[in-house]
């Protein structure tokens, strides 16, 4: 999965942190309670934070991988740990449940914000941050977002994505003395979607070696542009970490895969749009 400075937009799985896990309570903080939802709400400025914490205080963020209905294990290559203030840093992975658990990232100088993890595919069922001291010095601990995803694929070199310009609506109100009083909206929560971009993927069977391999790339267009799935987009995965966002394929806008755009009807040609649709 190639997500290093310069590389081209990934397609991940959906976030497995997500509501399913603090709704069963299966998302526990060592302190901070009330902005624990933060950790998986996909925006990096909201964060969680700790309380009456130090550098002499551990503290610690632990949590289940779930899909609706049931913690589950999945084959885990990516995580982010997003907006956050921390130089002492630990993460764990666990499958089954807690029992034991394997350190995957370990470091004592981190001065960044954010924080990548890549990984061999690695099965989990659970995830836990252990933090101990902060980038300045006995600050209260503070994560802006953990996102946690298998991947999925990374698209070829015949490859383009078009942001769509910000959606911006005007709000008209009547005062009570008749006047007119206007307002320009360019983001607001009652909307569905914040991003979005049109996807042109041109497909050569040559970039994928086989015909079994080109099928089954063509079958994974499909999974995505029909059946509605959740996942997680990174438009520049390797420069721009705070661009994560949890996608669908708008509905109606996936074409068919299956037109030659050759004369030797080698190529296909795949397009469509997709959007951010809010939180996990």
């Amino acid at each position: 999965m190639n997500i290093f400075p310069g590389a081209r937009p990934a397609f991940l799985t959906r976030n497995y942190l997500n509501r399913h896990a603090k709704n069963a309570s299966d998302l526990t903080v060592s302190t901070g309670d009330a902005t624990k939802h933060r950790l998986y709400d996909m925006d990096p400025l909201s964060r969680w934070q700790s309380a009456g914490s130090s550098d002499a205080t551990t503290e610690t963020i632990e949590f289940g991988l779930w899909l609706p209905g049931a913690r589950a294990s999945h084959d885990v290559e990516y995580i982010l740990v997003q907006n956050h203030n921390i130089k002492g840093l630990v993460v764990a992975l666990s499958n089954n449940n807690g029992v034991s658990w394997t350190d995957v990232f370990t470091s004592t100088t981190l001065d960044e914000k954010y924080t990548r993890i890549i990984l061999v595919s690695t099965a989990a069922d659970r995830g836990r941050l252990t933090m101990t001291t902060t980038q300045a010095a006995n600050a209260e601990k503070a994560v802006g977002g953990i996102i946690v995803c298998g991947a999925s694929f990374t698209p070829g070199p015949l490859f383009e994505y078009k942001p769509e310009p910000p959606k911006v609506q005007q709000k008209t109100a009547k005062m009570s003395d008749g006047s007119l009083r206007g307002q320009l909206i360019g983001r607001s929560d009652a909307s569905y979607h914040f991003w979005a971009a049109m996807c042109a993927f041109l497909m050569d069977p040559a970039e994928y070696g086989t015909q079994a391999l080109f099928d089954a790339a063509i079958d994974t267009f499909r999974e995505f542009g029909l059946q509605g799935k959740q996942f997680v987009f990174l438009p520049e995965p390797g420069d721009r970490m705070e661009q994560a966002y949890l996608c669908r394929v708008r509905p109606g806008t996936y074409n068919n895969p299956y037109i030659g755009v050759s004369k030797g009807g080698d190529l296909r040609a795949v397009q469509m749009i997709i959007e951010e649709i809010g939180g996990a």
